[in-house]
């Protein structure tokens, strides 16, 4: 039985990016993935970074959108990983009067915080970008926004965590999962069987959801879940990939109160 601290389960973008931090910090960490990295929803989705800046007052969401926007950076720019990232705007089009309507009362309370987006008629969203339909309505457009690769950002991390120490096993779906009387986790593959102390995931992945249900487990919606009746399992949601710097920052506060 191969032993650890940590086991993330799902290898999409929310788990690689926690195993290269949780590494980063000095955890042991295995990242078990049923297929491929970014074989899923992380490896299907277009890409785009959504960033408005800092604001007047920095909030959780200016953090983590601009948090996010600097590990982007940081692993194209400095390290070296071709992400395809280029921070060059972003576009979000309103094909109804109703959207725009919405947009406007969205971009004015940004605006109201010192926020920077614009809302952009039809004629000038095309000028941005031409290909767009000129049916749309509008768009508003994101100065701080960007876009990359989501598959290959997923790659990226796992690299750089497996860098620094982690261990990532792609083709290993977990087929049962036991709470042991020492308050470990036995999380068993077709390949192998491992033990860990705690235990990391991806709620979206049904099969382990069901595990975890049979045996009085069970996730929340945001990162952590404390029950005195029931094992303490950490799992994470599914995140809009470019921000699961969010899921990251609660783990970190977890272990930081736990």
């Amino acid at each position: 039985m191969r032993q650890t601290d940590i086991l993330v389960i799902g290898g999409g973008i929310a788990g690689t990016a926690t195993t290269c931090f949780l590494a980063q910090h000095g955890r042991q960490v295995l990242l078990l993935e049923q297929s491929e990295l970014a074989a899923e929803a992380s490896g299907l989705n277009a890409g785009t970074l959504w960033a408005t800046g800092w604001g007047r007052t920095p909030d959780l969401s200016s953090t983590l959108c601009m948090g996010s926007l600097e590990i982007f950076q940081t692993l194209q720019l400095d390290l070296g990983y071709d992400l395809e990232f280029r921070q060059d705007g972003s576009l979000q089009a309103m094909q109804t009067e109703e959207e725009h309507a919405f947009a406007r009362r969205e971009a004015q309370k940004l605006l109201a915080r010192g926020h920077h987006v614009e809302l952009l008629d039809s004629r000038d969203a095309r000028d941005i970008e031409p290909a767009l339909a000129p049916g749309i309505v509008g768009c508003l457009y994101y100065p701080y926004g960007g876009n990359a690769d989501p598959v290959k950002t997923a790659l990226a991390l796992a690299s750089l965590a497996q860098r620094r120490g982690a261990t990532i096993l792609t083709h290993h779906e977990v087929t049962d999962i036991a709470h042991l009387d020492d308050g470990a986790y036995q999380v068993v593959t077709p390949l192998a069987t491992f033990r860990a102390k705690t235990l990391v995931g991806d709620h979206s992945r049904t099969g382990v959801n069901c595990l975890l249900a049979e045996r009085g487990s069970s996730c929340c919606s945001v990162c952590t879940r404390r029950d005195s009746s029931q094992p303490s399992v950490q799992f994470a949601p599914v995140l809009e990939w470019s921000h699961s710097l969010r899921f990251i920052v609660q783990l970190f506060q977890h272990y930081e109160t736990g």
